[in-house]
């Protein structure tokens, strides 16, 4: 018996012949037999992995596997059978692998690091073993855990001779680390001052609901930013404490006039401060005389940048001013890059302990 061309065992695993033989009698006799030949396997095919992109949750528990890989080989015996290991993972090594298993190190945390990648290798048990390689991604979903963070002034300012209902007092600004929804911050007052003076949208724009009569030289209001998670179509029970977060922040209103008592040495600081200053860095001071009476305190009512300024939106507050003293600090990282090399605040000192509105303003470079 001669081959006449080459075997593969996962094509044909084994063959069935039927072999005649016959005289040269007359007549001819013959009998014939059939018998099986079956190929011995060679380990001549690598393993394939199939896993190539998987998703898990943040904060999903560290017990339960994040993924089952899957890979196929085409040999039979050892030969097919597939072991795995993890050769390479970036940004940081968070993940270990149980046979065909990859485990958590720690809770995952999104906000820290989105996506993995991970180079896994699968080898079979042949000798020699034949092995391969594929780069899984790994793609860390968002769970609600984070609360909005206030990083916007914390007062206003109403020009009591206008007293305009259409131009917005202030506008609020907070930021959620989290994702989609859950990342997207609405506001709300909830106090609104004295006989509901304001109103406010749900983009955070601070109203007056109408013209002030007999002002106070200011209001204190309490606000609240909450993220936008979708809550439709579950029920109260299935609601928790990643579902929907929030936090509450005292907003003031200073009624302010063009002309008062109260007065700043000049109406521009000019004061300078390194990038790298640390949180809580004093840079400068300013303060406010002509008051024989009362209780002098100060706000933050707006803070931009030239790069804010082109924009029209906010600034993120890093510098703000001690409400009772007047003192200047650094309360987030600073980036020139960012602000264009400036800052400029405008900054109220108001007479607490007036029968009105008593009120100065500056303007902090």
């Amino acid at each position: 018996m001669i081959l006449i061309r080459p075997l593969d065992f996962e094509a044909t695993p084994a063959y069935t012949l039927t072999v005649s033989a016959n005289d040269e009698g007359s007549p001819s006799l013959a009998a014939s037999v059939p018998f099986v030949i079956n190929i011995i396997d060679e380990n001549d095919n690598a393993p394939i992995i199939l896993t190539a992109i998987a998703q898990v949750q943040e904060n999903a528990p560290v017990e339960k596997p994040i993924l089952t890989l899957r890979a196929t080989d085409a040999d039979s015996g050892l030969n097919g059978q597939i072991k795995f290991k993890i050769v390479d993972q970036s940004p940081t090594n968070a993940f270990h692998l149980k046979g065909d298993k990859i485990y958590a190190e720690a809770a995952l945390d999104r906000e820290a690091v989105e996506q993995y990648e991970l180079l896994i290798e699968a080898s079979d048990l042949g000798q020699p073993a034949l092995s391969s390689q594929r780069q899984i991604t790994i793609i860390v979903t968002d769970q609600n855990d984070n609360a909005p963070r206030w990083v916007g002034v914390r007062a206003g300012a109403v020009d009591v001779s206008t007293q305009s209902v259409s131009k917005p007092i202030a506008l609020m600004r907070a930021i959620d680390d989290d994702a989609g929804l859950n990342g997207s911050v609405g506001y709300r007052l909830l106090t609104r001052g004295s006989d509901d003076l304001f109103t406010m949208t749900a983009d955070g724009q601070l109203f007056l609901s109408e013209p002030l009569r007999n002002p106070a030289p200011l209001y204190r209001l309490s606000v609240e930013a909450m993220d936008r998670t979708d809550l439709s179509g579950r029920s109260a029970r299935k609601v928790n404490d990643f579902d929907r977060r929030s936090i509450e922040v005292p907003f003031t209103v200073i009624a302010a006039m063009q002309s008062s008592a109260l007065n700043f040495a000049t109406k521009e600081y000019r004061f300078e401060v390194a990038e790298d200053a640390k949180v809580g860095t004093e840079i400068g001071n300013v303060r406010a005389s002509g008051v024989s009476g009362g209780k002098v305190e100060y706000f933050v009512t707006d803070a931009h940048s030239n790069s804010s300024s082109a924009t029209g939106k906010m600034e993120q507050l890093t510098i703000d001013v001690d409400e009772k003293s007047g003192q200047l600090r650094v309360v987030a990282p600073l980036d020139r890059e960012t602000t264009q090399g400036a800052l400029f605040l405008s900054v109220h000192a108001v007479n607490t302990g007036a029968n009105g509105p008593q009120a100065a303003h500056c303007t902090l470079i």
